[in-house]
Order: C-alpha cells, then structure tokens, then sequence
C-alpha cells in the first residue's frame, strides 16, 4: 500500500482511514494496540537518530520534559502535533521535526540545564513541521488553496458542518463534495467518527500553526 495507495476494490475501503506502517517491519495483525505501535515507532527512531552521528542524541525512549512550566510525555506530545485527521502519522514528519529541532537547537546557540534540546528549539520545529505540511498539501491538491486560506486568522479550530459551508461559500468544490476532498487529505478530524458526514470536524494541530489560526494558549 506504500507504493499504491488505498486501492478501492469494494464500497467499504472508500470510508478506510489507511496509516502506512510497512516502514515498522510489525507483524501483520488484524489489530495493534497503542503500546505495539508506540514501541515499534521508538525502535524506529532510535535507530534512525543512532545512525545520524554527531549532533544527535537518543537519550531514553520515555522523556519527561519541561514546555510552558508544564511537564509534558515527549512521545505524547509529538504524536498528538504530527498526526493529521484520519489518524495517520508518517515516518516524514518524524524525520522533518527531528531535522528542524536540530536546527533551532544549533541557531540557538545555548542549552537548557539537563536538555539537549530545549523546549523553544521544539516550538520552533513544530511550527516548521506545520508549515511545510501545508505547503506540500496545498502543492497535492492546488485546487484547495483558496478553502486553506478561509482558514487563516480564524481564533477557533472546531467548527460544525454548517459553519465550514459559510466559510467556504463561493468556492469550489462546495457542499458535501467540499468537505469530503478537506477530510480525505486529513486536514479536518470528524469528532463524532462519521467521516465528512459528520456534523462536528477539528482541524488537527499538525495544521494549525500553517493555516495561520490565531488561537490562545497551545496551538
């Protein structure tokens, strides 16, 4: 599926929420458990940051760390900031906020006590995660654009189904054919599990920060 796609052979796989996990090397189940998935994730990371050399460093597999004067579950935090509306997380997020990190780090120039990489480097990777996530969309799907810039300087990130139509109106696609194109590419979360035909839809944080909300406390 990694190379093909959700390929659509009956009616049920046009409402799948696909997550490739071909690069974890798991056993093929018919279900995983957060835990199994958390595991292979982090055996994966440690690998990949090993491997990278000087400048990286796998410091545990559960660190706690200080953001906002709040402790945070580093594992936790980032999967909640790189998972898109159908609930899929992708190895090019993790590399690209392992990557950004790294850099903020380095522009910095100074280090927290006891952190390697400090929770404003982490801030400023996650918004360059967000952004770029954006743009390689909006470069997929250009006929969006305009529906992604609805978006931009609004203070909330929920919104009922009704409330996206009057935002998006006069632009094409619309209606129920709008929604659907916004669910597929993960940039809306339907709350209440009923896919674009749900009632209630989130746009989920790996987005936020590259639609431009404007919105108080965590993005």
């Amino acid at each position: 599926m990694a190379k093909k796609g959700n390929i659509i052979t009956k009616p049920e796989d046009i409402v799948k929420q696909p997550t490739v996990l071909e690069f974890l090397g798991m056993e093929e189940k018919t279900k995983y458990s957060e835990t199994d998935l958390e595991t292979a994730i982090i055996d994966k990371l440690q690998k990949f940051l090993l491997e990278m050399g000087k400048g990286y460093l796998f410091e545990s597999r559960q660190k706690r760390f200080t953001f906002r004067e709040k402790e945070a579950n580093m594992i936790d935090w980032l999967l909640q900031r790189i998972t898109d509306g159908l609930g899929g997380k992708y190895p090019r997020e993790f590399i690209n906020f392992a990557n950004y990190s790294k850099e903020a780090q380095e522009e910095l120039e100074n280090f927290e006590e006891n952190c390697l990489i400090s929770g404003m480097a982490v801030k400023k990777a996650f918004s360059k995660v967000s952004e770029v996530k954006c743009n390689t969309y909006l470069s997929e799907f250009p006929k969006l654009r305009q529906h992604f810039d609805r978006f931009r300087g609004k203070d909330t990130a929920r919104y009922s189904r009704e409330e996206i139509f009057v935002l998006m109106d006069g632009l094409e696609p619309q209606g129920d054919d709008m929604l659907q194109e916004l669910y597929e590419t993960g940039m809306l979360e339907a709350k209440k599990g009923k896919a674009f035909a749900d009632n209630s839809f989130e746009i989920p944080k790996l987005y936020r920060i590259g639609l431009g909300l404007v919105l108080r406390g965590k993005p």
